[in-house]
């Protein structure tokens, strides 16, 4: 199995048969096994180095007691063709709002369980010393908020995930 994802900002690529394999990461390869798991636990050989993995859902793990978000970039059924840009772009499930452009997280203006409207101020991005206020594109209830202040995140990246049972 071979898949990357995109983690904080940067490009991870997994490589792994038979519970052992390569995680690529900055430019670095480590050699990961897994060595147990319990249900939504894992626990993983990296380098050496055992790490506690719990898979929260499909985009968020606790890894060694620190969330992290994450997201699949290559997933063949998640991608679509942009003819205007002539190239692959990431289709993220329509339950997220992500960001508009690549920046810092100055504000979270919402939390989970939150109701908004279309058109409230949920997140502000800092990009190119400029502040952008990242909107909510439907009415609905926040299920999940996936950064915090500070976090650097990517053009495209989920922000926010709305309970899908909101209209």
């Amino acid at each position: 199995m071979r898949r990357s994802f995109e983690i904080n900002g940067f490009k991870v690529e997994v490589e792994l048969k038979d519970g052992k394999g390569k995680v690529r990461f900055d430019n670095k390869e480590f050699d990961v096994e897994l060595k147990d798991r319990k249900g939504d636990k894992f626990l993983v050989s990296v380098s050496g180095e055992n790490v506690l993995v719990r898979f929260v859902d499909d985009y968020t793990a606790l890894i060694n007691g620190r969330f992290l978000s994450f997201y699949v970039i290559e997933r063949p059924l998640i991608k679509r063709f942009d003819g205007r840009a002539s190239k692959m772009e990431t289709m993220v499930p329509k339950e997220f709002l992500v960001a508009p452009i690549a920046g810092r997280v100055t504000d979270v203006l919402v939390k989970s369980g939150h109701k908004v409207s279309k058109g409230d101020t949920l997140v502000v991005l800092e990009s190119m010393k400029m502040l952008i206020e990242v909107k909510s594109d439907r009415n609905g209830k926040v299920e999940e908020v996936l950064v915090k202040r500070g976090d650097v995140v990517t053009k495209g990246q989920p922000l926010i995930k709305f309970s899908k049972d909101e209209k």
